[in-house]
C-alpha cells in the first residue's frame, strides 16, 4: 500500500482504497460502449461476431465501424425483408451493412439492415 497512506484513519484509507477501486472500474467499463447515450440513428460497419442458436435465428450482432464497436439486438418482432441468416454472409465475407439503430434503454436495436 502507499507509505503517504500511513498518516490517515482507517476509515480515510478505506474512503481513499473504494475511491482508487471506483475509478479504475469506471476505466475499465469505458471505451468503446456500444450503448452511449450519443449513439447514432444509423451505423455502416462489418460484421465480426453474431449470437443466435441457429443460423436464421440471430438474436444479436456485434458491428465495427473503424475503432467502435455496437452491439446490435434482432428485434425477433420486426420483418427485416430477408432471412436473417444472410448475415453469417457478411460475417465470412467481411461485407459491409448498413444498420438503422433504436436505442431502447441503452440497448440498440436494429430497425433495419441493408448491404453497403
Amino acid at each position: 500500500m502507499d507509505p503517504s497512506l500511513g498518516t490517515l484513519s482507517g476509515v480515510q484509507k478505506w474512503s481513499a482504497v473504494l475511491l482508487a477501486s471506483l475509478m479504475l472500474l469506471g476505466a475499465a467499463c469505458g471505451g468503446d460502449d456500444e450503448n452511449d447515450p450519443q449513439a447514432p440513428e444509423s451505423v455502416e460497419g462489418i460484421i465480426v461476431n453474431i449470437e443466435g442458436d441457429r443460423l436464421d435465428q440471430i438474436e444479436s450482432f456485434r458491428l465495427k465501424r473503424g475503432d467502435d464497436f455496437y452491439e446490435i439486438k434482432v428485434d425477433p418482432d420486426r420483418e427485416y425483408g430477408f432471412n436473417l441468416g444472410h448475415l453469417h454472409e457478411h460475417l465470412a465475407n467481411s461485407e459491409p451493412v448498413v444498420v438503422e439503430l433504436d436505442d431502447r434503454g441503452g440497448e440498440l436495436f436494429a430497425v433495419s439492415i441493408e448491404d453497403a
